[in-house]
């Protein structure tokens, strides 16, 4: 009963946040039942276990009910230029390969700088903490950082927040963006996310994650001349999806969000399995 109310309470969570509540219901269920957690010592919440069908019943009234209540307090804009509308290319999916390739790059450079910042901040925490005591390691350490946090929001302002208020202006803005200014504020996202988290920030990792991949969506565009309606939904997707074995719901983020239809779903769903099979495996 326990573990169903926990469950229960990160589909509320996610169900207030996300596109829709069926992907938050989705997210929950993949992310439990995918046995992950069999080698866990004993003890452990959810050591060795798996998500029973009959939690789906709890998970969907969760998240629905709390995407209600979160769209009567703050409705979300619909978009203006729906996804479906968007022409589909039979090649997509061919080039989701290629696409998919540049997103576990991206993926792993997004890992790699998380390990490097707490690698850093456990040393020299550690440091601290022999020196001055415990109280002066959490305060030094949460200085630091809001101090790399801030100095990265004067230098790309569009690192600012978890990332999901930013991924409107990005699009809108785009063409006005140089491709310096894409890369530079990808790289700045990673690092402020990771040293926030390793200084005491409490925060997920979805939409630093999706907002990296959208900035790499735009960049791969440029530089491999297609168009940013396919490079965007397949990046934002399968960056977060090469290190998040969710197939189903980094598919439905950007089909949510851009509200695609069916034929568009081939290519994402391309690119997050390609993406997830180089970087995690099978």
């Amino acid at each position: 009963r326990r573990r169903t109310f926990i469950l229960c309470g990160i589909a509320a969570g996610f169900g207030a946040i996300l596109p829709t509540p069926f992907i938050a219901a989705c997210l929950v269920a993949e992310i439990a039942s995918a046995g992950s957690e069999r080698l866990s010592p004993e003890g452990e919440f959810m050591a060795g276990r798996r998500l029973p069908k009959k939690v789906l019943t709890f998970l969907v009234p969760a998240a629905t009910f709390s995407f209600v209540a979160r769209w009567a307090l703050d409705p979300e804009p619909m978009v203006k230029t729906p996804g479906y509308l968007l022409p589909y290319d039979n090649w997509s999916a061919v080039y989701a390969i290629g696409i998919a390739i540049f997103s576990a790059f991206v993926g792993l450079v997004f890992l790699l700088i998380q390990a490097s910042c707490k690698a850093l901040t456990v040393k020299l925490g550690g440091a601290i903490e022999r020196c001055c005591g415990k109280a002066a390691r959490i305060i030094l350490l949460a200085s630091l950082g809001g101090a790399v946090t801030g100095v990265g929001m004067y230098l790309f302002p569009l690192v600012y927040s978890s990332g999901k208020s930013c991924m409107q202006p990005t699009i809108l803005h785009a063409k006005s963006l140089s491709t310096t200014l894409l890369i530079g504020t990808a790289l700045a996202k990673c690092v402020t996310f990771s040293m926030g988290i390793s200084c005491g920030l409490v925060g997920g990792l979805f939409f630093p994650a999706m907002f990296v991949g959208l900035l790499g969506g735009e960049v791969a565009s440029r530089l491999f001349n297609l168009d940013p309606g396919l490079t965007i939904p397949i990046m934002l997707a399968a960056v977060p999806g090469s290190f998040v074995t969710a197939p189903i719901t980094m598919l439905s983020l950007p089909v949510g969000m851009f509200v695609m239809g069916p034929l568009h779903t081939v290519a994402v769903l391309m690119g997050v399995v390609t993406s997830n099979t180089l970087l995690v495996g099978t």
